[in-house]
């Protein structure tokens, strides 16, 4: 790959709209709300009837799937933006309006879901046997599961009204105070004190000093303690309405809306939960070892991620991007040709910076669109594994750009096994390319780690 400084690799979003005063993007919002109004004419009521066939319904649910892209290409731009720089009131500004956008029309189309859902069994079976809504019928089928906890369309439609002020709301207060934080600090072979991004703290928590990773490791949650009021007030209200919603819709358990998008059996999961905490002792085994190799009295929550001799070593993004690249295309040159379209077309954002979202994550759009990856790559090891990792979700969306849109997002599970993928495909390449026992140790070391969960990193 050429040469370009990590800096310079941001996001390109003109394949979307050149700016966000690009008069298609209101057009689009405009054009979406009058298909909404449009659709809610042609087909409310008129779903759960005798004269349901299937070339109505395959007719409705492509009319569906239509008005969904043309709105969900200004908020998907808007949301990104917003992550890319959300300092700037612009883009704070476009978000709400795009949400607000979002909210009305989806009111406008909130029937079609219900009445899907409200189909007799008997008619529902009988559409599905025809060609052109069989294609649609893992989605029908994984919304019809929702069937016993929705409620009425006036129900629905004022909960939908609640969330846009209610949680949904918390949720932008959190992510745009969290992306403002600067922190003071004076780093490793710097003779003063300079503002620094919450990555580049983090990351410091994977240096050799101890005494660096435990002041860097302070420094990030003091800040965070001194926002104590306004984020506790976002978690609890969070926590308060998913309890409150879940009483509404009376779930079994608080945890049944999470399996229900996961498309997950609560048994299966409760027993991997169950073989998890049987082995606990595994993982005390591992942190034993890990205080041995490094010669400490006692391991305290700042060593966990300590290195271990060459493991310390940083990482240029253009090595690491090559790394990555070589370990796809040693299982799959198309996985590798993938990702040097996404770097080429402008699809990932590299470096931290203030008022750039933290952690990362890889952003899918819908069929016919490459996805958009942001990272806070800062040279550790880890990074270069959280590279493969988001790019193998990157991969994923690529080659499910073949679905349509209702079956183009994987569930959580599935979509976790692809990044996980892309993880291995390098740990393997890099392990093959080692003989040195410390450096296949310290390799063995990282990908363990990254089972551990790293504060406040955001990983989609």
């Amino acid at each position: 790959m050429p040469q370009i400084p990590p800096e310079k690799i941001r996001w390109n979003l003109t394949s979307l709209y050149t700016d966000l005063n690009d008069e298609k993007l209101h057009e689009d919002l405009a054009v979406a709300h009058q298909q909404a109004e449009q659709f809610r004419d042609h087909f409310h009521g008129k779903l759960n009837s005798s004269g349901i066939t299937p070339a109505s319904f395959s007719k409705a649910l492509h009319e569906y799937e239509s008005l969904q892209l043309k709105v969900l290409k200004p908020y998907l731009f808007a949301q990104l933006l917003f992550y890319a720089e959300s300092s700037k009131q612009e883009h704070t500004s476009l978000v709400a309006r795009v949400r607000e956008a979002w909210q009305a029309i989806h009111e406008l189309t909130l029937f079609f879901e219900l009445e899907i859902l409200s189909l007799e069994e008997e008619l529902y079976l009988s559409l599905l046997e025809d060609k052109a809504v069989a294609s649609f019928a893992h989605y029908l089928s994984t919304l019809r599961a929702h069937a016993a906890y929705t409620q009425s369309e006036a129900v629905e439609q004022a909960l939908k009204r609640k969330d846009l002020s209610g949680k949904e709301a918390f949720v932008q207060l959190f992510d745009e105070l969290t992306a403002g934080f600067s922190y003071s600090y004076q780093f490793p072979g710097e003779t003063e004190q300079r503002e620094a991004t919450g990555e580049e703290l983090l990351a410091l928590i994977y240096h050799a000093d101890r005494q660096v990773r435990e002041t860097a490791f302070a420094t990030f949650l003091d800040k965070h303690a001194d926002n104590a009021l306004v984020l506790t007030s976002c978690f609890n209200n969070l926590l308060l309405d998913h309890g409150k919603e879940a009483e509404l819709r009376n779930y079994p358990d608080l945890m049944t809306p999470t399996h229900l998008s996961s498309e997950t059996d609560p048994v299966m999961v409760e027993q991997m939960l169950s073989v998890s905490e049987a082995h606990y002792p595994l993982a005390q085994e591992y942190f034993e070892l890990k205080r041995q190799l490094l010669g400490l009295d006692q391991l305290k929550n700042t060593d966990l991620y300590a290195p271990l001799g060459v493991e310390s070593r940083k990482y240029t993004f253009s090595e690491a991007l090559d790394l990555v690249i070589d370990a796809f295309r040693g299982f799959s040159p198309e996985m590798a040709e993938i990702v040097e379209r996404l770097v080429a077309t402008g699809k990932l954002d590299v470096t931290p910076r203030s008022g750039k979202s933290g952690g990362a994550f890889c952003m899918g759009l819908y069929p016919g669109a490459d996805p958009y990856v942001l990272l806070n790559f800062t040279g550790t090891l880890r990074d270069v594994s959280t590279l493969a990792h988001e790019l193998g979700h990157a991969v994923h969306y690529v080659l499910s750009g073949e679905q349509n849109f209702y079956h183009y997002h994987a569930p959580l599970p599935l979509a976790e096994t692809a990044s996980v993928f892309g993880e291995m495909l390098l740990t393997r390449a890099l392990l093959e390319r080692e003989s040195d026992r410390q450096t296949r140790i310290s390799l063995l070391c990282t990908k363990l780690k990254k089972l551990l969960p790293r504060p406040s990193a955001r990983r989609y």
